[in-house]
């Protein structure tokens, strides 16, 4: 008769579940916190996509550059973190389909970088001159291209979204795939 403090009833666990589950925790946190933060967070709220806020167009640009600021540093820990941990995976398992899912995971994480540098950093310098100039009122010329840029951003923020969906996702995958042992 076994019981559960027979050794022998326990399947041994690959030392990579550590880097998988905290990558998974870390890329957890950027994929559905930047759904959560689409649905009611600042980018709503200063597109005014539910409901009318009352703020000027400067005040959006400051309520963006206030959240840009913040979530930056959260982003790129996230990313950096989950690259890392996944990119330890391979010297960790023996499992090819494991190792094969965490390369995909940090490879999906780390593609963000290049992304927003490539599609989303001259978007985020222009908002950023905008909210520099701390006037309280706009042009109307400077108003009407406020709110295209954070639309704009918001549009190439959201692609986004796949990178850290398929991250998740093979994340994901490698977690379960090293506790069944594949």
């Amino acid at each position: 008769m076994s019981t559960s403090s027979d050794p022998a009833t326990f399947k041994m666990v690959s030392p990579a579940i550590i880097p998988l589950g905290l990558g998974l925790l870390a890329t957890s946190s950027m994929f559905f916190g930047n759904i959560g933060l689409s649905l009611c967070g600042p980018l709503p709220i200063i597109s005014e996509q539910i409901g009318a806020s009352g703020l000027t167009t400067s005040q959006r640009i400051r309520v963006w550059r206030l959240f840009f600021d913040r979530a930056t540093t959260f982003i790129v820990g996230g990313v950096a973190s989950n690259t890392i941990l996944n990119l330890s995976v391979p010297f960790l398992t023996e499992s090819q389909a494991v190792r094969n899912l965490a390369l995909i995971s940090a490879a999906s994480t780390a593609l963000v970088l290049p992304y927003t540098v490539a599609f989303i950093a001259n978007t985020n310098k222009a908002l950023i001159q905008l909210d520099d100039r701390k006037v309280d009122v706009l042009s109307e010329g400077e108003q009407k291209r406020a709110v295209e840029l954070i639309a704009k951003w918001d549009k190439l923020h959201r692609v986004r979204y796949i990178f850290y969906g398929s991250a998740w996702a093979s994340g994901l995958a490698a977690v379960v795939g090293s506790f069944a042992g594949i």
